[in-house]
């Protein structure tokens, strides 16, 4: 039996991996900004008191684990699969999952940042920065979408 180069499964299209890219690095953005937003808001205290109230941080960084996971394994792993498995029902169920999670995660950034905007003294500048880095992570969530 010899060794066949030819992977199983099917070819994706040229521009998927440049698409998974963006995910990544959209992900690590809103990663950063909610990880920094978070660091102004609390201030060196205990991050239980920032995600109870505000639970779209928590979810931030849930989603950004998400898409660390499932990018490669979308674009390496699930392509390559036998055909009777049906690579392509299961890459459009976790894309599906992917796309609710990012939805989820910035229609709670942006709740969370119009609740702080509204509660928070914003005439303190560390406030103003993590309001201002909170919505901007509601936007590239969205964008994320």
């Amino acid at each position: 039996m010899a060794f066949n180069a030819r992977p199983r499964g099917w070819a994706l299209p040229g521009w998927i991996p440049f698409l998974r890219i963006a995910q990544g690095v959209l992900a690590l953005l809103i990663l950063i900004l909610t990880a920094v937003a978070a660091s102004k808001l609390l201030g060196g205290a205990d991050t239980s008191f920032l995600v109870t109230p505000y639970p779209g941080f928590g979810f931030a960084w849930f989603a950004f684990s998400w898409t660390i996971v499932y990018v490669p394994i979308a674009t390496l792993l699930l392509p390559n699969l036998n055909p009777r498995v049906k690579p392509l029902i299961i890459i459009l169920v976790l894309e599906l999952l992917t796309t609710l999670w990012w939805l989820v995660t910035f229609a709670l950034l942006a709740d969370n940042s119009s609740s702080l905007a509204s509660i928070l003294n914003t005439s303190f500048t560390n406030a103003k920065t993590a309001v201002g880095l909170t919505q901007a992570s509601a936007v590239f969530g969205a964008v994320e979408l």
